[in-house]
């Protein structure tokens, strides 16, 4: 898995024009199962984005996470990361998709999560 996640983020580096923008992004996501909050983790991460042709878009980012579960007293430490791209279909559709991984308790990188993000926007 590992290998995987830093093969994609290479290429996505690899097809990328010199000049990319750099970032620093925090963001906050709360879960709830059945109505009953159950965790929220704050992820800090560094990235690049740029653009890949006349039509689409790309970033990678990572960084440490911070998971606060309901009822612990104690923070988890977990490291993450996204790989994305954006693309116009046409002027007023646009398709993208993304790649996120997070490292399991302790910065374990053997208990990867990953989960995949795909869609279509129309702009009205």
């Amino acid at each position: 898995m590992k290998k995987i996640f830093a093969l994609s983020a290479a290429s996505v580096l690899l097809a990328a024009p010199a000049m990319a923008g750099q970032f620093a992004n925090v963001e906050a996501n709360s879960s709830f199962q059945d109505g009953d909050y159950s965790a929220t983790r704050i992820d800090t991460q560094y990235g690049w984005e740029g653009e890949l042709g006349e039509s689409s878009k790309y970033y990678v980012q990572g960084g440490p996470s911070f998971v606060s579960r309901d009822g612990a007293e104690d923070l988890e430490y977990q490291v993450g990361g996204k790989v994305g791209i954006k693309t116009a279909l046409t002027e007023d559709v646009t398709a993208y998709g993304e790649l996120k991984a997070y490292s399991g308790d302790d910065w374990d990188l053997n208990d990867v999560k990953l989960s995949v993000k795909a869609g279509v926007k129309y702009t009205f």
